[in-house]
Order: C-alpha cells, then structure tokens, then sequence
C-alpha cells in the first residue's frame, strides 16, 4: 500500500489489480454482505416489453409521469429499467418491496434514500449509464459516487479538454497521441464525476475546478486527488473498465479494499 501525496488531498492507494474481481456474478435473492466493499451492480437496459411493463410498476407516481415525457420508445423504457431496477436493488438490501422503496431529489438533483421513510438505514447509492449499461453502486457510507462513459470518438476532444481539466492535467496531455489523449481523458473525466457525484453536486461545479492524477498504465488504476476546497477529507477513486468498450470510476470517502461486481 503506498501514500501518495499532492497539493489538496492525500489518497491512500491500495494494489487494485490484485484485489479486483474478475467477472460479475449474478446477484443473490438475499442482499450480499458488504464486508467493507462497495458493492457495483450491472444493468443491462435491453430488456423485453414484459419486464419493462413489470419494472413499471415499481415506479412512484412521479417517475411514471417522468416516463411518460420520452418521447422515444427506447428512452422511456431505458429510464423505465434504470429506475425499476434501482428500486429492486434497494429493495434486497431494505428487504422491502420495491414499491415502499421512498426516493429524494437533493437541490443539485441527486437522488437519495429518505431515511424518515427508511429508519436509521445507513445505505448509500450512486447510479450511472451509458449507452446500453447501467452501474448501481452501494456502500455503507455517506458519500459515494459512480460514473460509466462507452468509449467512442469525440470529435470536440480538443475543446473538452481545454474546458473540463486543470491546468495541471492538460500539461499532461500535451505531449499525448490522440488516441491516448482520448482514452486517458474518458479516464478523467469519469472519475471527476464520481467524485462530483459523491460530494453530491454534480456538474453544478465545474470539472476543471480540480484535477486527478492517473499513475501507472494498469487497468485499475487508483487516482489521486488534486482538489484544494477539501483538503481535510480522503477520498478514494478508482478508475477501471467495468466491461469491453466502457470506462468507469468510483469515488468514496472510506478505503475499500475491494469491490463486489453483481448483475442482475
């Protein structure tokens, strides 16, 4: 394990790639135990017009009114399997059915556990998707954050850069081909919003307001946090691919030494 050190926060990294789990198992009917893990779970969003009526269900009367605003077919039920899902997910580690499941919206719009309606649960969530994939992260904590980008070309690459990274990091990028310029910056870019995520703001700040470091050329690679405002808090990044053609990081205030991979 090795402390690494820079101007803001300081990130205690563990050996990932040692710890990492290789595949995803499918999820038990009974809610796994944490044992100081994070908990990832994947949502495939293709699913067949019955489940997506069945998820339906699930949803509270003002995620069905959401729903019905798509006006794609795709869209609404892609929205309709995220948060169906969610509540099923939620539901195994309440033990509750996934109608009783109670949902808030923070003022920067990330969704949350009521816990008046909950009791003195401590269960956090975090939700993530690209393309055809959804991530539910779960841990024992306050603050958790998960991001999932499909890796594809960006023809605005240059400008995304120059608008999302810090000084600091676009140094990093000048001496770079394009095409590791794109995969390192898929990299960034998703664990600044997990760590967004996590702090519970989102984009409402602004991404090139604080850096990451990714040292290293593994697969899972733990990040280092440049950010100034939080200089008292630790929090721990990961960055990793979760499956071919995708990109993923997780950010959390407590030092996992591993995650859990599940599907359902």
């Amino acid at each position: 394990m090795a402390r690494l050190e820079c101007k803001g926060v300081m990130v205690v990294c563990n050996d990932w790639t040692a710890a990492w789990p290789r595949k995803w198992r499918k999820g038990c009917a009974s809610p796994p135990e944490f044992d100081n893990t994070v908990h990832l779970w994947r949502v495939p969003l293709g699913r067949d017009s019955r489940l997506v009526r069945q998820l339906f269900e699930y949803l509270s009367p003002g995620e069905r009114q959401r729903a019905s605003g798509f006006r794609l077919a795709t869209a609404r039920a892609s929205f309709i399997v995220r948060r169906g899902m969610l509540r099923k997910i939620l539901g195994r580690y309440l033990n509750v059915d996934p109608r009783a499941i109670r949902l808030g919206t923070s003022k920067f719009g990330k969704p949350y556990l009521r816990s008046q309606d909950h009791g003195s649960t401590d269960l956090s969530f975090s939700i993530t998707h690209s393309h055809k994939v959804a991530i539910v992260a779960l841990a024992p904590t306050d603050c958790i954050g998960v991001d999932l980008e499909y890796v594809q070309p960006l023809p605005d690459l240059e400008l995304m850069i120059e608008t999302s990274l810090s000084s600091r990091e676009k140094s990093r990028f000048r001496a770079m081909t394009s095409a590791a310029k794109l995969e390192l910056f898929y990299r960034h870019w998703t664990c600044k919003e997990a760590y967004l995520k996590a702090l519970g703001v989102g984009l409402n700040r602004r991404p090139d307001s604080f850096g990451v470091a990714l040292p290293g050329a593994r697969a899972i690679r733990a990040a280092v946090l440049e950010d100034t405002r939080h200089a008292a808090a630790e929090f721990s990044i990961l960055s990793f691919e979760p499956f071919a053609g995708y990109v993923a990081a997780t950010a959390t205030t407590r030092k996992y030494a591993q995650h859990q991979l599940f599907m359902i």
